[in-house]
C-alpha cells in the first residue's frame, strides 16, 4: 500500500541517488585474475566489482559477465586478467542524478548495477536491489 502522504510522484522523481544506502564498491585492478575477482564476489556477497586504474573507473565485471563470457571455461581461464572479461567504460551516473533517472538507465541498458562516479572516481555502486529496498522503506507502508 502506498503511503498517501508520501508524495510518490513529486519526491520520488526528484530524489537523489546519494540518498540511497549502498555498500561501498569493491575495487580491483585490471590485472587481477578472474579467480581473485570471483573470490571477492563470493566473499563480499556482491554481484559485481568495479575495475579501476589509478582510482579511475575503467570497467565493471558482474556475475552476468562470468556466466556469458566465461561460463564453463572457468578452470582454464581463472588465471587470466579480469580486463579480458570486464565490460569496459560502463555507463555511470553522478551522485546528483535522481533515482528515477538511474532506474530508467538500468532498464533501458538492461543492467542491474550502475556506478556512481565523480570526475571518473567511483563513489558508490547502486544495484536494483538497493533501489527496491530504498523505495520499499520510504514509500511503502506495511499492510494492516
Amino acid at each position: 500500500v502506498l503511503k498517501a502522504d508520501a508524495g510518490w510522484e513529486g519526491s520520488f522523481v526528484g530524489e537523489l541517488l546519494s540518498q540511497v544506502a549502498a555498500a561501498p564498491p569493491i575495487l580491483v585492478g585490471p590485472t587481477a585474475t578472474l579467480q581473485e575477482v570471483v573470490d571477492r564476489l563470493v566473499a563480499g556477497n556482491v554481484g559485481c566489482v568495479l575495475v579501476v586504474v589509478q582510482g579511475k573507473l575503467v570497467g565493471i565485471f558482474s556475475e552476468r559477465d562470468l556466466l556469458l563470457k566465461v561460463g564453463d571455461r572457468y578452470p582454464e581461464l581463472k588465471s587470466s586478467p579480469i580486463r579480458e572479461f570486464m565490460t569496459p567504460d560502463p555507463e555511470t551516473l553522478p551522485p546528483d542524478a535522481t533515482i528515477a533517472w538511474a532506474m530508467n538507465r538500468m532498464d533501458v541498458g538492461g543492467f542491474r548495477h550502475i556506478p556512481i562516479v565523480q570526475e571518473g572516481h567511483p563513489l558508490a555502486l547502486v544495484s536494483v536491489r538497493d533501489l527496491i529496498r530504498h523505495l520499499g522503506t520510504h514509500y511503502l507502508a506495511p499492510s494492516a
